[in-house]
């Protein structure tokens, strides 16, 4: 018993230094934008018809997004998005977008959807 009550402050000492998840990357589709978080879990927002900015849904911390569509990609890209729309594959080719994310302390995470190729 009394080896408990010795063991028990360190365990309580252990969960309060947890960090709050971060953003680990996003990911965007036509419709949908989807975040992870370095817990492991996703948080999702539809982007679109939010037009573009607003708060992300079932995130452990508080997230606001903005996504700024690229309005003239290049020419490559763009035939790339028709010739996939035009097999029927629509969704095949993620929009190019810039996405910022902001926590509720201030901090901002940037990605680049499609992510660039390494």
């Amino acid at each position: 018993m009394r080896a408990l009550w010795m063991v028990l402050p360190v365990m309580l000492m252990g969960c309060a230094g947890m960090p709050a998840p971060e953003p680990q990357g996003a990911s965007l589709s036509a419709d949908v934008l989807t975040v992870k978080l370095s817990d492991g879990t996703r948080c999702t927002a539809d982007w679109r018809a939010a037009g573009g900015q607003g708060q992300m849904d079932g995130c452990a911390v508080p997230l606001t997004y903005s996504v700024a569509e690229v309005a003239n990609p290049n020419v490559l890209r763009q035939l790339w998005v028709q010739l996939t729309e035009a097999l029927g594959a629509d969704g095949l080719a993620p929009p190019m977008a810039d996405v910022v994310l902001t926590g509720d302390d201030g901090r901002t995470w940037r990605y680049v959807s499609p992510p660039p190729v390494q």
